[in-house]
């Protein structure tokens, strides 16, 4: 069965001041939302098609997902669409963000990022963080929206406040790098540390290194070590070459007695839910 909510890949491409971040490669990008109670397999398309031409939203949206996965019904894109768009208009969160990632990646239609941005911002105002998340997104980079870092920065907040990891993350990086406001390393370092508690590595290597330079917060290497090891833990590609190779510099800064009293730290550490 589809959990819920997917696994968010957290690394970050810092472009120009004209592309903050990047959701071309799907690096902040979340996955569709499903329905969690569902066992698909146990599902009768027939069913559910007399239901959703009833107008309940919710299996409307089922169906939306079943057709746009293959899932117990053949992939069809313009299927998916149909009664996601059904759920959407009759109200359904999860069916809004779906259709602005459908839209916004253009897999199986024609990528339209006004559209995208439109039913993120439907779903957004239905409380979807990971709409919220990708709408401020579209505000950073001018996608599909006009180009507003207050816009992105209300709309990150929205979801960090529901928990949303890479939220924080990126308010986190609009202080540091003072993207539409004045630059304040000691809130970046906060908001890096809500991300890195819930496991975010871009985060947690964000706010290893500024341990390691003493920026935003008193500077103290074996806190460093702390975060920038367990980021390495979360990371891949090029980031994590690069959190490797910090790792090995500030474990040289290290005595040995410290080194082991920051290993036990990285050993005892879990995520906060």
């Amino acid at each position: 069965m589809k959990k819920y909510f997917y696994g968010v890949v957290a690394i970050i491409l810092l472009l120009s001041a004209n592309r903050v971040y990047s959701m071309e490669k799907q690096d902040l990008l979340p996955k569709s939302n499903d329905m969690s109670d569902v066992k698909y397999s146990d599902v009768k398309l027939e069913q559910l098609l007399r239901l959703a031409e009833q107008g309940d939203p919710k299996t409307q949206f089922r169906l939306g997902f079943m057709y746009e996965q293959g899932i117990s019904a053949p992939q069809n894109i313009s299927e998916a669409i149909k009664w996601y768009r059904m759920a959407a208009n009759n109200g359904e969160a999860n069916a809004q963000f779906n259709l602005g990632l459908i839209f916004y990646k253009g897999e199986g239609t024609e990528k339209n990022s006004s559209e995208a941005a439109a039913w993120f911002a439907k779903a957004s105002e239905n409380g979807n963080a990971k709409a919220q998340l990708c709408l401020g997104l579209m505000y950073c980079n001018g996608n599909g929206v006009i180009k507003n870092y207050k816009e992105a920065a209300a709309s990150f907040k929205k979801a960090a406040d529901q928990g949303n990891s890479d939220a924080c993350l990126c308010l986190g990086i609009m202080n540091h790098k003072g993207y539409g406001m004045q630059r304040d390393l000691t809130e970046a370092a906060e908001w890096y540390r809500k991300a890195a508690n819930k496991g975010n590595g871009s985060a947690q290597f964000r706010l290893g290194m500024m341990y390691s330079k003493g920026s935003g917060v008193t500077q103290n290497n074996k806190t460093a070590y702390v975060w920038v090891s367990l980021s390495t833990g979360n990371l891949s590609g090029p980031l994590k070459e690069e959190a490797t190779t910090q790792k090995a510099l500030i474990a040289k800064t290290l005595s040995p007695n410290k080194l082991k009293a920051a290993q036990d730290i990285i050993d005892k550490w879990s995520p906060r839910p």
